[in-house]
C-alpha cells in the first residue's frame, strides 16, 4: 500500500451537551448512544451538575476520571493531552494515597491507548501488560478497554488474526454489558484488521451491519468512521467508484464538527488519494490543501505529512516537479522527526515515483536505494525484537521449571524429615510400651499401620488429582506440559505429534442463559465425546476455561484432518442435554504439527495452533484451521506472530475443514440462547 494513503483512523464518537446533567446519566447515554466527538464528550462530562469533588466517594471520581481519560487519550492535539494528563493525575493520585487497585488499573489501560494514539506500541505493550497482570480482578467493562487495547496492538504489529480474536473478546464483553458504543468500536477496528487480511468481502459485511447499528443509536461519529474504513476495503476490492461515496460520506459526517478535525483531515487525505490513483490530480490538490489546513490547525503532524505527501505528487503531475518535490521532503523531515520509519519509507516512495516522472533517474535510484536501507533496517529491528520477546518468554519458563523443581524437592525433604521423626517417635515408644506391656504397644503399632495405609492413600489419591481436571476428568495442563516435556526427548529430538486446541463457541452464551452449572454439564459432555474418539496412546486436556488440547502421538497431517472432522461432527451433530431442553454446542479448533522444525520447542507449536484457533473463530466458527505443513525455510518468528501472513508467503500451508449444520445455535441474530 502506497505510504500517502492513510491508516483509516478509528475514533470514538459523541453526542450533544445539556447543561445539569447528572455524570452517571451522561455515561449511560455515551454507552448507548456514543457522541459525536470525544472533545464535546469530555465538555458533557465536565458540565455535569455532580461532577465529583476531593471529597466526594472513590468510586463516583475513580468512573468519571477514567472515562475522561479514555476520551482524551483518543486525539493528540494540546486540549485533549492536557485533559488526559490531569486525568491520568487524579488516577494516579487515588491509586497512591487511596490504595486504589481500580484506578491505577484504568490509568495502566488508558496509558497504553495513548501510546497506541502516537503510534508508540512498545510504550503500549508495557503498559498493557501491567494491566493484562491484574485482569483477573477487575471489572468486566475495564476487561472490554483490555481486550480492545490489545486488538489495537496487533493491529498496529501486523498481527491480524490475534487482534480479531482480541476485537472479538472486546466485542462479546460489550455487548454483555450493554455498552453499545464500545462494541461499535470494536467492530470498526474488526473492519480495519479484515480489509489488511484481503478479506474484503467480509470486511465490507462487517461495516454495513454495523453502520446501520450505530445509525439506529444515532452513534454518528461511529457512521463516519466505519465509513472511512469501508471505503478502505472497497478500493482495495477495486471498487473506487463505492470508495469515493464512502469517503464522501464521511467526509460529510466530520466536517465543521468540533473535536472532529483528526478525522476530517483522514478523510479530505484519502479523498486526495483517490483522485490520485484517479489522475484527476487537481481535484486530488485540492482535498490535499484542505487536509493541510486542518492538519497544521489541529497540530496533528502525522496528518500533515500524509497531506503534503498527497499535494507534492499532484503538483508534480500537474507540472510543477521542483515543488512537488519540496512538499514531500517536509513529508519525509516530519516523519523522520516523528522516528516514524515506516512512514519514512512509503513517503521515500513517492520521491522514487516523482523522480521518475522528471526523468531524474539518477536521483530515482539514491531515494530507491534509501528505501532499501531503511527497509532492511526495519526489518532487522522487527527481528531482533521479535527474537528478544521469544528469549524473554523462554527464560520466564526456564525459571518457572527451575521454581518447580525446588518446590518438589523442597517437599521431598520434608517428607524424609517427617519419616525420621516419626521412627524415632515409634522407637521411643517402643522403649516405653516394653516398659510398661506388651498389649498397649500392639494395638498402638496397628493404629500406626492403619495410619500409614491411610496416607499412603490420601497420597496417591493428591497424585492423581494434581494430574487431572477435577471437572472433566481429563488430563490438566499440568500433566500436558509432564508429557510434551517427555515427548520431546532428553536429547532434544521431538517424534511427531499432532495437536489440536479445541475451544466451545458461545460458551459465555450457554452459562448465561442456563446458569453455570449448565455450563459445567456442558465441558463435561464435551470431554466425554473428545474421549471417546482418541487412541490409548492419545491424551485429551482441559486446557483452560472452555478450551480442551488433544495430544495425538505419531498422527500425520492427514490424521490430524479427520480426527478434527470426528471431533466436529462427534460435539456439533448431537445436541447436548440441558435440563431437558436439547441445545445445539459447536466448536472452533486450531491445530499445529509438532515439531515445527527442529530445536523448536513444543511451547511455540501450541502457540501456533492457537492462532489457527483464532483464524477458525475469525472465520464464522464451528470448524478447524489446520497447519499441516511447514516449510524446511519458514520464517518462525513471522509464523510465531502472524499465521495468515506465513501462510500467504508459503513458509505454512493451512486446511480448513467445516463443523456440520446444526439446527440454531447460540450465534442467533438476537444473541439470545436457544434450544430445539
Amino acid at each position: 500500500m502506497k505510504a500517502r494513503r492513510l491508516a483509516f483512523l478509528l475514533l470514538l464518537v459523541v453526542g450533544t451537551a445539556a447543561a445539569g446533567e447528572r455524570v452517571d446519566v451522561v455515561l449511560r447515554d455515551q454507552r448507548l448512544h456514543g457522541f459525536r466527538s470525544a472533545a464535546q464528550a469530555i465538555d458533557r462530562l465536565q458540565a455535569a451538575s455532580d461532577r465529583p469533588g476531593p471529597s466526594s466517594p472513590i468510586a463516583s471520581r475513580e468512573r468519571y476520571h477514567a472515562a475522561i481519560a479514555y476520551l482524551a487519550v483518543t486525539s493528540t492535539q494540546d486540549a485533549m493531552v492536557s485533559s488526559a494528563k490531569r486525568a491520568l493525575a487524579a488516577l494516579d493520585a487515588m491509586a497512591t494515597d487511596e490504595h486504589c487497585r481500580a484506578c491505577a488499573l484504568e490509568a495502566s489501560v488508558a496509558r497504553a491507548q495513548d501510546a497506541l494514539t502516537r503510534r508508540e506500541p512498545d510504550d503500549a505493550e508495557r503498559f498493557l501488560q501491567d494491566a493484562e497482570a491484574a485482569l483477573s480482578a477487575a471489572p468486566r467493562g475495564v476487561a472490554q478497554h483490555v481486550y480492545y487495547s490489545r486488538a489495537r496492538l496487533y493491529n498496529i504489529r501486523g498481527n491480524f488474526a490475534a487482534g480479531i480474536a482480541s476485537a472479538l473478546k472486546s466485542s462479546d464483553i460489550s455487548e454483555q454489558e450493554g455498552d453499545e458504543a464500545s462494541r461499535l468500536r470494536a467492530q470498526a477496528l474488526l473492519v480495519s484488521m479484515t480489509t489488511a487480511l484481503a478479506d474484503y468481502g467480509r470486511a465490507e459485511a462487517i461495516a454495513r451491519r454495523a453502520y446501520a447499528d450505530a445509525k439506529r443509536v444515532g452513534f454518528t461519529y461511529a457512521m463516519a468512521s466505519l465509513r472511512l474504513n469501508e471505503a478502505n476495503a472497497l478500493g482495495r476490492d477495486g471498487k473506487p467508484a463505492l470508495q469515493a461515496e464512502a469517503l464522501d460520506e464521511a467526509l460529510q459526517l466530520s466536517r465543521g464538527q468540533r473535536g472532529m478535525e483528526e478525522f476530517e483531515a483522514v478523510s479530505l487525505s484519502n479523498l486526495a488519494d483517490h483522485w490520485l490513483t484517479e489522475h484527476d490530480y487537481a481535484r486530488a490538490l485540492d482535498y490535499a490543501r484542505q487536509a493541510e489546513r486542518l492538519a497544521r490547525a489541529s497540530g496533528d503532524r502525522r496528518s500533515l505529512s500524509y497531506a503534503l505527501t498527497n499535494a507534492g505528487v499532484a503538483t508534480a503531475h500537474l507540472g510543477d516537479v521542483d515543488g512537488g518535490l519540496r512538499l514531500v521532503e517536509d513529508a519525509v523531515d516530519i516523519a523522520e522527526s516523528m522516528r516514524a520509519q515506516g512512514d519514512v519509507i512509503g513517503i521515500t516512495g513517492e520521491l522514487v515515483g516523482i523522480y521518475k516522472l522528471a526523468g531524474r533517474y539518477r536521483e530515482a535510484l539514491d531515494a530507491l536505494e534509501k528505501v532499501a536501507s531503511l527497509q532492511q533496517e526495519l526489518t532487522r529491528q522487527e527481528r531482533d525484537k521479535t527474537l528478544l520477546e521469544m528469549q524473554e518468554r523462554y527464560d520466564a519458563q526456564a525459571r518457572q521449571r527451575d521454581i518447580d523443581r525446588l518446590v518438589a524437592a523442597n517437599r521431598i525433604k520434608q517428607a524424609e524429615l517427617s519419616a525420621r521423626t516419626w521412627q524415632q517417635r515409634l522407637w521411643a515408644a517402643l522403649a516405653l510400651a516394653l516398659a510398661l506391656a506388651a498389649v498397649p504397644l500392639v494395638q498402638w503399632m496397628k493404629r500406626v499401620r492403619t495410619d500409614n495405609r491411610r496416607l499412603s492413600g490420601d497420597v496417591a489419591v493428591l497424585s492423581e488429582q494434581s494430574m487431572h481436571d477435577a471437572l472433566t476428568g481429563v488430563a490438566n495442563r499440568r500433566q500436558c506440559q509432564l508429557l510434551m516435556e517427555r515427548h520431546a526427548g532428553r536429547n532434544g529430538e521431538a517424534l511427531p505429534l499432532g495437536l489440536l486446541l479445541v475451544d466451545v463457541d458461545f460458551f459465555k452464551k450457554v452459562n448465561d442463559a442456563w446458569g453455570h452449572a449448565a455450563g459445567d454439564r456442558v465441558l463435561v459432555e464435551i470431554a466425554s465425546r473428545l474421549q471417546a474418539l482418541v487412541r490409548q496412546q492419545d491424551t485429551v486436556v482441559r486446557w483452560g476455561g472452555e478450551e480442551f488440547a488433544l495430544l495425538l502421538p505419531g498422527t500425520t497431517a492427514e490424521g490430524v484432518q479427520a480426527f478434527a472432522a470426528r471431533a466436529l461432527t462427534a460435539i456439533g451433530a448431537v445436541p447436548v442435554d440441558i435440563d431437558g431442553h436439547r441445545v445445539d454446542i459447536t466448536v472452533s479448533i486450531g491445530g499445529a504439527p509438532f515439531p515445527l522444525q527442529v530445536g523448536v520447542d513444543w511451547q511455540h507449536a501450541m502457540h501456533v495452533a492457537d492462532l489457527a484457533l483464532y483464524m477458525s473463530k475469525s472465520s464464522g466458527r464451528n470448524r478447524a484451521t489446520l497447519v499441516v505443513d511447514v516449510a524446511a525455510d519458514a520464517d518462525m518468528a513471522l509464523l510465531q506472530r502472524d499465521l495468515a501472513a506465513a501462510a500467504a508467503r508459503g513458509d505454512v500451508r493451512l486446511e480448513s475443514v467445516l463443523g456440520p449444520a446444526t439446527t440454531r445455535s447460540f450465534a442467533s441474530a438476537s444473541g439470545d440462547a436457544t434450544h430445539a
